[in-house]
């Protein structure tokens, strides 16, 4: 992924995150933050370029979750999948957190 889209990617995410009202749930609010319905389908909403998100977490590890979304190598560039291994490690887990509640 290009430098800049990493910061562009990352700027949302850190202005999203730090204007969510206290209280609510940021694990729910990063998946729409990141844009992985642009890609993916999730409960019947999203694009189709990637596999569906809807019960991922029922049927991938936390761990197999966290390997996809670290990857930086050729098939993820070849699938269009970006890896998340700029994010904070706590916002990993919120993005995992997430996955997991599909």
């Amino acid at each position: 992924m290009p430098p800049i889209r990493q910061v562009t990617l990352y700027l949302a995410l850190f202005l999203c995150l730090s204007s969510t009202a206290e209280g609510s749930s940021k694990s729910a609010e990063i998946i729409p933050m990141l844009g992985c319905r642009a890609c993916h389908q999730l409960n019947g909403k999203g694009g189709q370029l990637g596999p569906n998100l809807s019960g991922i977490g029922q049927r991938m590890t936390r761990r197999d979750l966290r390997q996809k979304l670290m990857a930086q190598n050729e098939a993820n560039v070849e699938r269009h999948m970006p890896s998340y291994h700029y994010l904070f490690e706590s916002e990993r887990q919120q993005l995992l957190d997430s996955l997991e509640q599909q």
